[in-house]
């Protein structure tokens, strides 16, 4: 008996511990933007961002007209979990699914964070996730002009 009320206690710890790593949110937010393109929402790890390596959050609006009209599209990225992210967003003008950038890494589309930084460092950028977001508009500008 002392055995199944142990076993059984064992269980429980294992699964409410399981379920507590397993948490996931979601990052809810709008992009106000101008001219027409894509829009590309990116949710980055350090690594990611640091690396230039593709996101594994990512949201992608093909525009109506009406979004093309207003200048305003609605994102919503789920099944996120907790962790330290950066969030940019650009148009892809291009629409080479990428955001552009001259030699010396400046963006050559609009493009916006939900947290500035200068020369978007992830220092500035990070946030933390541990509930279910929504971020204010993000603004989306083109840093050339």
């Amino acid at each position: 008996m002392k055995k199944i009320a142990g076993f059984s206690l064992l269980i429980f710890i294992f699964s409410v511990g399981f379920t507590h790593a397993q948490d996931m949110y979601s990052l809810s937010g709008t992009v106000g933007f101008q001219g027409v393109g894509d829009i590309i929402v990116n949710l980055c790890t350090q690594e990611e961002w640091e690396g230039d390596k593709k996101p594994v959050f990512s949201f992608v609006a093909k525009l109506t007209e009406e979004q093309k009209k207003s200048g305003n599209v609605s994102f919503k990225i789920e099944g996120v979990p907790g962790g330290r992210y950066g969030l940019i967003a650009f148009q892809d003008i291009d629409e080479n699914g990428k955001l552009d950038r001259n030699s010396k890494g400046t963006p050559l589309e609009p493009v916006g964070t939900y947290r500035h930084s200068f020369l978007h460092l992830w220092s500035g950028v990070q946030f933390e996730v541990k509930q279910d977001i929504t971020l204010p508009e993000i603004m989306l500008l083109n840093i050339l002009e």
